[in-house]
């Protein structure tokens, strides 16, 4: 599912917005489009909880509720580019 989410830059502190597939991996690495810096983005410390609830004295119906959401502003870190590389 796509989805446009605000995050801040950890170098500059604006707040950018990005259309993200927010159901694929948690760590992304983009750039802030005003600072040029390279930002990690996390999204699995804020990725939607669902829980489905069966009730055995209903008939067959069930809820889908949803724990937490994703905060109106996401921060961002600096991206760990100290990693050795393979060679």
């Amino acid at each position: 599912m796509k989805k446009r989410l605000k995050f801040e830059c950890w170098n500059c502190d604006t707040v950018f917005s990005l259309l993200l597939e927010t159901d694929e991996k948690p760590d992304l690495v983009s750039e802030c489009p005003y600072c040029s810096e390279e930002v990690l983005i996390e999204l699995e410390p804020h990725r939607k909880k669902w829980t489905t609830i069966f009730r055995a004295d209903s008939q067959g119906d069930s809820k889908i509720l949803s724990d937490d959401a994703f905060p109106e502003i996401i921060p961002t870190k600096k991206p760990n580019n100290d990693a050795p590389s393979e060679e």
